[in-house]
């Protein structure tokens, strides 16, 4: 946090024990005479007694131990990682092998009796829903990994100028091959191209990471919406699910690491992830200088959403 950030946190903090009684605690980061950093957790509460003046409590805890603990967890589920994924690269590799020698010999016409030829179309089957569940570790095991970079703050963009329309409908037509069954409605501007300076591959991670929530807190019956706008000197990516939706006290805590809504069940496709998606999408589109949010309201679906600045 830079110091016109720290004042002004400190400054709304303040104004709001005065309007409330309370203010919700927040982090900081001081630095001593020596140049060490100490990172604190501060919360203020307003002290009333009748006939006397009130006064402001204020409360600073250190966070250095418990921040060195968290750090060396990231960094310890980063190793693992890297460790979990090599054999599920491989493992996808040789299914993938198998799987096209099996279409092979499937495809080649009066050979095969038609017990083997059943039993053999099985396997094949099987070995897709075996590649879809790699599929499935593998993506978490990319999270971990990109928190651990974040963590670590070696995570590093590839920017270039790109055209955003392009990577949203891309992305929606790869999603719609692994989901044929789902329906997926695109609304892009017609014959326009929205020039942005990203890097492609993560923005695409952040709309795929959106569209698929919606797939899976969203009923197999109910279509998700895909769109994208120009509001001033940003564009606007849109993702929206006719879903259970969520409270506001869910809406605030979404985008915090780990962070599962335990009252929203999974109504299609796999189970719950690991609760960092939306805490890695925030924090690309907020490296791209851009924001995220949400819009919901319970019963009603949500919009999920982010904006990066038009290129100049």
């Amino acid at each position: 946090m830079t110091p016109p950030e720290a004042q002004a946190k400190d400054a709304q903090a303040i104004e709001e024990t005065l309007r409330t009684g309370v203010a919700q605690p927040y982090e900081k980061e001081y630095v001593t005479k020596d140049g060490k950093r100490v990172p604190v957790l501060i919360g203020r509460a307003l002290f009333r007694r009748e006939g006397s003046t009130p006064l402001l409590l204020c409360f600073i805890l250190d966070q250095t131990v418990r921040k060195e603990l968290e750090r060396q967890k990231d960094l310890f589920l980063g190793m693992t990682g890297h460790e979990l994924k090599t054999p599920l690269v491989a493992l996808r590799g040789m299914l993938q092998l198998v799987q096209r020698r099996l279409k092979r010999v499937l495809t080649t016409p009066g050979h095969l009796p038609p017990e083997m030829s059943t039993f053999l179309d099985g396997l094949q089957k099987s070995i897709v829903d075996s590649v879809r569940q790699i599929d499935v570790q593998t993506r978490l095991i990319n999270d971990l990994l990109d928190v651990s970079r974040i963590t670590a703050q070696t995570l590093r963009l590839s920017l270039r100028h790109c055209d955003l329309v392009s990577i949203v409908r891309e992305i929606v037509e790869d999603l719609r091959v692994i989901a044929p069954e789902r329906s997926l409605l695109l609304d892009l501007p017609e014959h326009t191209t929205v020039n942005v300076v990203a890097d492609q591959d993560r923005i695409s991670q952040v709309v795929t990471n959106y569209v698929t929530n919606a797939l899976r807190y969203s009923s197999p019956n109910q279509p998700v919406s895909i769109g994208l706008d120009i509001q001033e000197d940003v564009a606007r990516v849109w993702v929206r699910d006719q879903g259970p939706g969520l409270t506001q006290e869910a809406q605030k805590d979404i985008w915090q690491r780990f962070h599962q809504v335990k009252e929203v069940p999974v109504q299609s496709g796999s189970g719950k992830g690991l609760g960092l998606g939306l805490y890695i999408c925030q924090t690309l589109i907020e490296q791209h200088q851009g924001e995220v949010g949400v819009e919901s309201t319970p019963g009603e679906g949500s919009i999920f959403w982010f904006t990066l600045p038009l290129a100049t």
